[in-house]
């Protein structure tokens, strides 16, 4: 990756591990030590609890029956595409030798913009102003999935669009209208929650991201 002229200044190595372990830590321990919890609150002998819990015999079983796990992933998953998008602002700042309090002169929603397609992209930015070619970083296509996601939970919660349809097609190439799991579509509203599964490999896909950045 190029790591650009001598005098562009640089963050000190492991500069964005802090905000990422953070999105780890609910990811891979409190998100754990939540479904323990809930799967111990067991409904056995309280009968007056059945017409609000249906046939479930834990809390957690509810809880996933309701979406509500889902729903829980989606901040998370928010989150981690949110912290990408400031880290990239934080990087972008330093890079360009302003303070961390100094207003940053580009397009609003520039940091987001990671698509090649789009107008004025962050990729052309980077370039352009601190030398940097994110192109050339090995998790960019990952990057790019996380934030198309992003977009579809961020605002519908998941309620897929022609428009992320058809972000995944040309950044994937795969056709989600012949998806089995989504019946109906166009013609019935179509929750999507895949994604959610890989939250996992998003961490890991955002590590590998930030490490080939270079530093000082």
């Amino acid at each position: 990756m190029n790591s650009g002229r001598g005098d562009v200044p640089r963050p000190p190595k492991d500069w964005w591990e802090r905000q990422v372990n953070l999105v780890a830590e609910v990811q891979f321990y409190l998100r754990f030590q939540l479904r323990n919890t809930l799967k111990s609150q067991t409904f056995a002998g309280h009968d007056s609890l059945r017409p609000f819990v249906g046939d479930a015999d834990h809390y957690l079983e509810y809880w996933e029956q309701q979406l509500g796990q889902r729903f829980f992933d989606m901040g998370t998953f928010l989150r981690l595409a949110t912290t990408v998008e400031m880290l990239l602002r934080d990087y972008y700042r330093v890079g360009m030798g302003l303070s961390s309090t100094t207003r940053i002169d580009v397009q609003r929603g520039t940091f987001q913009r990671v698509f090649p397609w789009s107008e004025n992209n962050l990729m052309e930015c980077f370039r352009r102003d601190i030398v940097l070619d994110l192109d050339e970083n090995p998790a960019i296509g990952r990057i790019r999935l996380l934030v198309a996601h992003r977009h579809l939970y961020a605002h519908s919660s998941g309620l897929i669009s022609d428009i992320y349809i058809s972000n995944i097609k040309r950044l994937t190439g795969i056709d989600l209208t012949e998806d089995p799991g989504l019946v109906g579509y166009p013609d019935k509203d179509s929750f999507y929650f895949t994604p959610l599964d890989e939250l996992d490999a998003f961490v890991e896909d955002v590590r590998r991201f930030f490490r080939f950045f270079p530093t000082a």
